[in-house]
């Protein structure tokens, strides 16, 4: 089961998950649409003794009311990517900055962004 954890999100077979607790070497997921009481999937990691995460209940023990979206994921991944290259950059300016992290880009995954005008404040944020 592939998956990647960015900061409190957990993302796991194309769907969104929040970390809502943690609990000795558990850490406990719930879909990005629970709050608005549109899904109530769940997911548990456990950090295993050699350091690594593992999925210990994902997506088939606590099926999804929704289709995953992976695009939305991928565009998740993107702005942390872009916030963190606008900290290490300091140098280059935000328009810069989104022409060249947003080449080449599937059109998709640029609809789940926020806007323009949204990803510049942000970038400028991180200075």
């Amino acid at each position: 089961m592939p998956f990647e954890i960015v900061r409190t999100k957990l993302h796991l077979d194309g769907y969104m998950y929040y970390r809502t607790r943690e609990r000795n070497e558990r850490m406990y997921w719930e879909c990005r649409r629970s709050k608005l009481k549109e899904c109530s999937a769940r997911a548990v990691t456990i950090l295993g003794a050699d350091g690594h995460i593992a999925v210990e209940r994902g997506p088939a023990d606590s099926p999804h009311s929704h289709l995953p979206n992976v695009e939305e994921n991928v565009a998740e991944k993107l702005n942390v990517q872009l916030k963190k290259r606008a900290r290490d950059h300091t140098e280059q300016r935000p328009a810069q900055m989104l022409r060249t992290e947003h080449q080449g880009v599937d059109p998709g995954v640029l609809s789940q962004l926020p806007e323009q005008t949204v990803l510049v404040w942000e970038i400028w944020s991180q200075y």
